[in-house]
């Protein structure tokens, strides 16, 4: 069986649990990203020039996996509707990919079935892991 990132779960004939792992992996991403939001704060500088003088600092990050997609599609991807594809993915309403529309939702489950087949690495260390089952049922 083979996966086409261009055409919605739900229409790719898949078994039902199969369907089920692909919704919680979207539901996890989904979570990981609404907790993990860069956050700019104002610090004091380390060599001030004036009174008062402060410098932005981040305090929080952006999930990793988010930001790599981000820096391949940049300028051009936006995280509301990187929400938007993640939440009809995990209520199977996600649409076929025509030129531009749907065209989160093609990228977002394209990254699905290689976090579920492959894992997600970076910087050389595993961050999520591969299905075993998701694996075997596609033969990969």
């Amino acid at each position: 069986m083979r996966f086409n990132p261009n055409l919605p779960v739900k229409k790719q004939n898949l078994d039902e649990k199969i369907i089920e792992i692909f919704q919680e992996q979207a539901g996890y991403l989904y979570y990981e990203l609404k907790q993990n939001k860069n956050k700019i704060i104002l610090v004091p500088a380390p060599r001030p020039m004036h009174y008062s003088h402060k410098i932005r600092q981040r305090a929080e990050y952006n999930p990793l996996w988010y930001s790599e997609i981000y820096w391949q599609y940049y300028p051009n991807f936006r995280r509301d509707r990187t929400f938007k594809s993640l939440n009809r993915i995990i209520y199977l309403g996600d649409g076929e990919f025509k030129g531009r529309m749907y065209k989160y939702d093609s990228i977002m489950r394209e990254f699905i079935y290689k976090i579920l087949t492959d894992g997600y690495y970076c910087e050389g260390y595993k961050i999520m892991e591969e299905n075993l089952e998701f694996k075997l049922y596609f033969d990969y």
